[in-house]
């Protein structure tokens, strides 16, 4: 039997490879976009993280990384909600289409 932490890891596992499938999904739905935009779209879709620092910190990337990547996904898929001018953290909503193409990754 195995104890707790090990139990643990086995689900966070279990929760990184599912979330990796519907990331794959999502760029297959929508080819335009990148592996790291379609982490992005997903993580706001399930509430993983609203903002560019958490983001990049629960998907361990730079936080450069992810505005960059905000910057092609808005306005199509994300909408910028409000911005910190001194640490350039941007809170985040996924727009129609991008709850959309999210959900669909969801679906079997």
């Amino acid at each position: 039997m195995l104890d707790e932490p090990d139990a643990r890891l086995m689900d966070e596992e279990r929760s990184a490879a599912t979330f990796l499938v519907a990331v794959k999904k999502i760029q297959q739905s929508s080819p335009a976009l990148t592996v790291t935009g379609a982490a992005i779209l997903l993580a706001i879709h399930q509430d993983i993280a609203t903002d560019s620092r958490s983001i990049a910190n629960r998907l361990g990337l730079a936080h450069a990384l992810v505005l960059r990547e905000i910057t092609s996904l808005s306005p199509r898929f994300l909408r910028v909600t409000k911005r910190d001018a001194r640490t350039q953290r941007s809170f985040l909503e996924a727009t129609g289409e991008g709850q959309a193409l999210a959900a669909s990754s969801s679906r079997i």
